[in-house]
């Protein structure tokens, strides 16, 4: 009961455009577009590498509300649903090629 579990649904990353933020859903989907399962980066990975990333992918971040550390959990979680769920990323271009 002392774990709190969130819906990757539910999270988003703050940004500086009028919705204030962007879901992780399609950040993900922007990561697996650009980098098709290699990021480049690691959890040992520079600050200066990792902000890099971010902003290839969503060059609007807000750079004083993601910290280093929300981004090393956004690539280690786009890496584990790549290596473990790769269809989660085949369905969501496959419904993207037929709308």
């Amino acid at each position: 009961m002392s774990m709190r579990v969130s819906v990757l649904s539910d999270i988003s990353i703050y940004t500086l455009t009028e919705e204030g933020a962007e879901p992780l859903e399609s950040v993900m989907k922007k990561i697996e577009a650009n980098y098709k399962g290699d990021t480049g980066v690691d959890a040992n990975a520079s600050d200066a590498e990792l902000r890099a990333f971010l902003k290839s992918v969503l060059p609007e971040f807000d750079q004083d509300r993601v910290y280093v550390s929300d981004i090393k959990k956004l690539n280690a979680w786009y890496l584990l649903i790549h290596k473990n769920c790769p269809e989660v990323f085949q369905e969501s271009t496959a419904t993207e090629k037929e709308a």
